[in-house]
């Protein structure tokens, strides 16, 4: 004889073995998708600074910001301070609206963007707050830096 409870024990583990299956395939999904390379967007709305357009003779540290996040925006105050000779921009992302200014306005950093049209995420397939993409002096990818490293290597304008 079974035990009451041994046909709800068993639809709970296929509906669990479902879900993994079913995130197992979304990620696969998303990481062989093919994303675009991250370029500095003329897209982007400035809020404050100079236009994605400039160009500049310095290497470009962009870094994806949220308002709404207090560890990214603990990050960004502190690479605002930090000595580089690379231009720090910040990119305010996920946001449908203009990002509030007053929320922005204890970043040093003279310049920031808001990604408007989502470029960041759905383009170019990032997710992560407070993560740093490098560019070098002529505007090209170079690299993306996790949150948690160390930023104020080189920033030299190559």
């Amino acid at each position: 004889m079974r035990p009451a409870h041994a046909p709800a024990a068993r639809a709970f583990c296929v509906a669990f073995l479902a879900v993994f299956v079913l995130l197992g395939v979304i990620w696969a999904m998303d990481r062989t998708h093919r994303w675009a390379t991250p370029r500095l967007e003329a897209s982007f709305v400035p809020v404050r600074g100079e236009s994605p357009r400039r160009a500049t003779s310095r290497a470009t540290w962009l870094m994806p910001i949220h308002p709404g996040c207090p560890s990214c925006m603990a990050r960004a105050r502190a690479l605002s301070g930090e000595a580089t000779n690379a231009r720090i921009v910040f990119l305010v992302v996920d946001r449908s609206q203009p990002p509030p200014l007053l929320a922005l306005s204890d970043l040093e950093a003279a310049t920031i963007w808001w990604d408007s049209g989502g470029v960041w995420r759905h383009q170019w397939g990032h997710r992560v707050y407070g993560e740093i993409l490098r560019f070098d002096s002529r505007g090209r990818y170079e690299e993306t830096k996790p949150p948690d490293s160390a930023p104020v290597e080189g920033g030299e304008g190559e």
